[in-house]
């Protein structure tokens, strides 16, 4: 028996080999042949379900060079790829649910507080590869955004400082600590609505000075232009 195992054994060793260096040649004559067009559709769609790039491109055998030549080949395809994850994204989340994540940063919400709000606290993470990735998504989180700064910069600010229910402690005297709160709470809602909407809310003389920085090039622009009219016509 040890004699004939040992006689055996290599033999069947190099057969398991040959057979594997064999699929591993088939296997990748498969995965280096260009992209079809079916397969290209193909690709769209299963990205389209949620799958990762990497785990669609296992799934269909196609190798990852192919993918880089086809998108290096095709003008389309790598927004036609884009819209395919975005679907994806876009497939978690449905229209009324973006517009109450929307409408509740706007009323001051964090992101992270809009989600909850909207039973959505799992997919915050896919809220901002959502953003990241639809420009239609990210303008309308920039609209939200400067609504935001309005309410801030004008309407807390206003309630904060119109708030006298705490001004003064239970014996009558001044509290302090309550005015400084609010204080705090207006200052720092200013300074968000200046970088929220640095235009209408940021640091005047900041504005000021861009301001001039703009008309001073403005000026010198209109003088090197006079300057090479002038020199035209000598």
């Amino acid at each position: 028996m040890t004699a004939l195992t040992g006689v055996l054994l290599p033999a069947v060793a190099a057969n398991k080999t040959r057979k594997q260096r064999a699929e591993d040649n088939k296997k990748a004559t498969v995965v280096r042949k260009p992209i079809t067009e079916t397969k290209w559709k193909e690709l769209l769609g299963v990205i389209s379900t949620g799958a990762t790039l990497p785990t669609a491109l296992k799934q269909l055998k196609i190798y990852p060079s192919a993918l880089e030549a086809h998108l290096s080949a095709d003008k389309k395809a790598k927004s036609q790829l884009d819209d395919a994850k975005i679907k994806a994204l876009r497939a978690t989340w449905s229209e009324d649910m973006l517009e109450d994540v929307l409408v509740s940063i706007a009323m001051g919400a964090t992101v992270t507080q809009a989600c909850r709000d909207a039973n959505m606290a799992g997919n915050i993470e896919t809220f901002y590869r959502l953003m990241l990735r639809d420009p239609t998504m990210k303008e309308a989180y920039d609209e939200a955004r400067m609504i935001q700064a309005e309410k801030m910069a004008i309407d807390d600010i206003i309630e904060i400082s119109d708030e006298t229910e705490n001004d003064e402690t239970w014996d009558g005297k001044g509290n302090a600590a309550a005015v400084n709160r609010a204080r705090l709470k207006v200052d720092s809602r200013k300074w968000i609505a200046g970088k929220l909407n640095f235009k209408r809310f940021g640091d005047k003389q900041q504005v000021d000075l861009e301001a001039n920085i703009i008309v001073d090039h403005a000026a010198r622009l209109e003088e090197a232009r006079k300057r090479k009219e002038a020199a035209h016509k000598k």
